[in-house]
């Protein structure tokens, strides 16, 4: 759909199809989990506080993170603030979840969890999702298709097991710098 020229207003509908979640999970520290979460449900019309309650509520439990709702993003760890942003992105029911750098900043045991949590989130919503990542290790593990930007541009598009065997040297020197 092209969206050129298109007034704010007129983005909204088609804004509302995408979930995003940001790379340091953009959190309001002002904001409890719970008023994180409901940020994009409460711009949205005719949803009641009864609706958002349960939208948040559902969220959570779907990134295990119920019984949290009352904590500030400061009384988090790293991992779970990132399961809150998800949950944000999840709770608008999106057709597209973007993923900006999802385990940047995770150790690997955290980072294995939010990838596992990417692939079963993917699977249960039917959404197409879109992981920019250079965490080769997520790539070989939650991906279905590989897109690699060089210099600009699509260098590459394939199976992960198509861009690990590759002999082209651009990918070979990203695939070594970044992890086997």
């Amino acid at each position: 759909q092209n969206i050129v020229g298109l007034s704010e207003r007129q983005l909204l509908p088609i804004q509302h199809k995408f979930g995003m979640l940001f790379q340091h999970a953009a959190l309001f520290d002002s904001l409890t989990v719970a008023g994180n979460v409901a940020f994009a449900l409460r711009r949205e019309r005719g949803i009641t506080a009864a609706e958002i309650s349960r939208r948040v509520g559902e969220a959570l439990e779907v990134v295990d993170l119920s019984g949290i709702e009352s904590k500030k993003p400061s009384e988090l760890s790293g991992g779970m603030r990132k399961r809150v942003g998800l949950a944000r992105a999840l709770a608008s029911n999106p057709e597209y979840m973007l993923y900006d750098e999802p385990t940047t900043g995770l150790d690997p045991v955290t980072s294995n969890q939010i990838d596992a949590l990417i692939a079963d989130i993917t699977a249960k919503l039917s959404a197409t999702s879109i992981v920019v990542t250079h965490d080769m290790f997520s790539v070989y593990t939650i991906v279905h298709t590989v897109a690699m930007m060089h210099e600009g541009r699509i260098y590459f598009t394939g199976t992960p097991t198509a861009f690990r065997a590759s002999e082209d040297p651009v990918i070979r020197g990203f695939i070594e710098r970044f992890g086997k």
